[in-house]
């Protein structure tokens, strides 16, 4: 059975802080996956393409009751603003 997992992930923005280090901007995703390691698999997978620097900060088990419209894809990689 699948479940659902929130990945936080920060991505490099152009900016820089103080330090003169790229400032970080965090976003959310949500994974269906069998497990919490094949959810982080597929995350990696989905995000290799991208040109930015990144870093998963967190990965925790979506508690949901019912996830109405879901797809049928095998792994789905959702960005949640």
């Amino acid at each position: 059975m699948k479940r659902h997992f929130v990945c936080v992930v920060g991505f490099e923005t152009d900016q820089l802080d103080k330090e003169g280090n790229p400032k970080i901007k965090k976003y959310k995703f949500l994974v269906e996956d069998v497990d919490i390691f094949s959810a982080l698999s597929s995350l990696h997978d989905y995000l290799k393409t991208d040109s930015r620097g990144y870093d998963v900060k967190s990965i925790s088990e979506a508690k949901f009751e019912e996830i109405i419209g879901q797809t049928e894809k095998q792994h789905v990689v959702q960005k949640l603003g």
